[in-house]
């Protein structure tokens, strides 16, 4: 039994050695959307951006919050009454 897209269903017995004849498959499979390589660049972008993402705020998370060393010791020296 063949059930096709269409919603046709063929009944066909094979007996033996006595074949069927060749089964008409025309219209019934469409090409798809999108290209196998474009669906691997699209997973490789999509796995890749969070990574970046995670790359790029350990760049920023270093920086933040740091003081120039020079000014905060003279400050401090300052504070205590040292000369610069």
């Amino acid at each position: 039994m063949i059930r096709r897209a269409d919603g046709r269903v063929v009944v066909e017995e094979i007996a033996g050695d006595a074949w069927s004849r060749a089964i008409d498959l025309s219209g019934q499979f469409h090409a798809p959307i999108l290209s196998s390589t474009m669906v691997g660049i699209a997973l490789l972008v999509l796995l890749a951006v969070p990574i970046a993402l995670r790359i790029g705020s350990a760049r920023t998370k270093d920086t933040k919050g740091t003081e120039d060393t020079e000014a905060k010791r003279l400050t401090s020296d300052a504070a205590d009454g040292r000369p610069a």
